[in-house]
């Protein structure tokens, strides 16, 4: 199965030896890092490096492939105080939100986007920077500014941390609008009154089968 988000990558369904290494890790409290190998990188052809959005649409893509779209799931209506069933789709509710923009400009700069080149480099400064990921993520994007294409990271630091603030905020709102983000939010009605919350789905529940856990 093709994804496409920078760029079109192959996915491929997860094998029996995955659900046995996702256990094994979920109960012996392994790192982030091989639960994420484990469930996404592990089933891609070719070698990628994601940031926070773009590593749940595409766990969401996998496990849709593997496992199916449908989720039924319980909820509670406010309105009429009872319980009721419905089932969601996956792809209804984690839903990419991609601008294809690929430039950035302000008074003084002008910044070209691409894909992480350096996928290891890209994850090893991700995990050592948890608290600066989006930043990060940002720079490691950055193709050239001002025609330079030659900044090292530490230099794109530098510029960054020494530019006028007024720029420094254009920039990163101008990212935040480009940048790749899902909409996890949906409409569901109430079985019983037909009522209608919008609900936010950070965390998907049943997203691995209950049989996976017995």
């Amino acid at each position: 199965m093709k994804i496409k988000l920078d760029k079109e990558f192959t996915i491929r369904k997860w094998k029996a030896k995955e659900k046995k290494e996702f256990l094994n890790t979920v109960r012996n409290s392994e790192s982030l890092d091989t639960l994420q190998d484990v469930l996404v990188y592990n089933c891609i052809e070719e070698k990628v490096a994601f940031n926070a959005d773009e590593f749940k649409y595409v766990l969401t893509q996998i496990r849709s492939y593997s496992l199916g779209d449908e989720i039924e799931l319980e909820f509670y209506c406010e309105d009429c105080k009872n319980k009721f069933l419905d089932t969601i789709k996956l792809s209804s509710v984690i839903k990419p939100i991609i601008s294809g923009k690929k430039e950035i400009k302000t008074k003084n700069y002008k910044i070209k986007l691409g894909e992480i080149r350096n996928v290891d480099f890209y994850r090893e400064t991700i995990k050592n920077n948890p608290s600066e990921e989006k930043d990060y993520d940002f720079y490691l994007r950055i193709m050239s500014i001002n025609g330079d294409d030659s900044l090292t990271l530490e230099e794109t630091v530098d510029l960054f941390n020494e530019m006028d603030i007024d720029e420094f905020d254009s920039i990163f709102a101008q990212w935040e609008d480009i940048r790749f983000k899902i909409d996890d939010t949906t409409e569901i009605k109430c079985k019983n009154c037909e009522s209608s919350v919008t609900y936010s789905f950070d965390e998907v529940p049943g997203f691995f089968p209950p049989a996976w856990f017995n």
